[in-house]
C-alpha cells in the first residue's frame, strides 16, 4: 500500500471513485454534474492550504482523503478540515482509511495544526461502523462529538 499526494495522472481514478460512491448512494449524475465534478477533481493537486492524499494498491487507487488547512482564531492556531475520505468498496476493511488519517495527522503536525475536524453523517456507513471513534481511540486521539450542530449530522474533532 502506498499513500502519497495526488498527481495529475490520478484525476480520472478519483473521479471514478466519487461517481461510483454516488451511485452506491442511489444518486444520479447529470452530464452537467459529471462535468462539474471532473473540473473540481482536476483542481485537487497542488495548493498550499490543502492536500489530497491517495492510497494505491497494485497500481489501483484504493481511496483518497482531501484536507484543508486554515487559521482559526478561536483555537489560536491552525485547523485541518477533512472534507473527503472515500475508500473503494472492494478495498474497505483493510485499514486504508486509517492509513490516510495517520498520514494527514503527520502532515498536520508538521504544519502545527491544533485541531483536526470532519463531519460524519449518521446515515453514512462510516458512522454506522463507528469508524472515526474506533480510529481515534486506537491512535490516542481525543474525539469530540458536537451533535448539537444539526440533528442529522455529527461533527468529530480529532484533537
Amino acid at each position: 500500500m502506498i499513500i502519497r499526494e495526488i498527481e495529475k495522472k490520478d484525476v480520472n481514478s478519483v473521479y471514478e471513485l466519487v461517481i461510483n460512491y454516488k451511485k452506491e448512494l442511489g444518486r444520479v449524475f447529470t452530464d452537467k454534474d459529471k462535468e462539474s465534478l471532473l473540473s473540481t477533481v482536476k483542481n485537487l493537486p497542488g495548493t498550499e492550504n490543502s492536500v489530497t492524499l491517495i492510497a494505491v494498491e497494485n497500481n489501483k487507487t484504493a481511496g483518497f482523503l482531501n484536507a484543508h488547512f486554515f487559521d482559526f482564531p478561536i483555537i489560536a492556531g491552525k485547523e485541518c478540515y477533512i472534507s473527503d475520505l472515500l475508500i473503494d468498496p472492494e478495498m474497505r476493511g483493510k485499514s486504508i482509511g486509517k492509513k490516510l488519517l495517520d498520514r494527514i495527522e503527520k502532515i498536520s503536525e508538521s504544519k502545527d495544526v491544533k485541531r483536526m475536524m470532519l463531519i460524519n453523517i449518521k446515515e453514512a456507513d462510516s458512522y454506522k461502523r463507528k469508524f472515526y471513534a474506533k480510529t481515534a481511540s486506537k491512535n490516542g486521539r481525543q474525539l469530540q462529538t458536537l451533535s448539537n450542530i444539526s440533528p442529522d449530522r455529527k461533527v468529530f474533532c480529532l484533537i
